[in-house]
């Protein structure tokens, strides 16, 4: 309803509604759960991969490497290896006073 081929978002307007509505709610409290295992990284995958096909309004069997390409979207295990990093570099700036640790 968003979008189709004759009328609705943009792909740049889809990639950013993906980026600023769906993806954090997926990749919620990762930090927590993410240790590097790729089971746990399937069932996110297989919201991005729908989700990248809407965006750049594919057939089903274009390969999805290069669909992260040409939306410009990293795989997710890449992006929640660099939010851990992240968050640990944002960890270690703390101060030991700090309640967190």
């Amino acid at each position: 309803m968003l979008a189709n081929t004759i009328q609705g978002l943009s792909h740049y307007h889809l990639r950013q509604l993906y980026q600023t509505c769906i993806f954090p709610v997926i990749s919620y409290t990762l930090v927590v759960w993410w240790t590097g295992k790729k089971r746990h990284a399937q069932t996110i995958s297989k919201v991005q991969n729908r989700a990248i096909r809407f965006i750049c309004t594919t057939f089903c069997t274009t390969p999805i490497h290069a669909l992260e390409i040409e939306a410009s979207i990293p795989p997710i295990p890449l992006f929640l290896d660099s939010a851990n990093k992240r968050t640990a570099i944002r960890f270690n700036k703390l101060s030991t006073n700090n309640l967190i640790l």
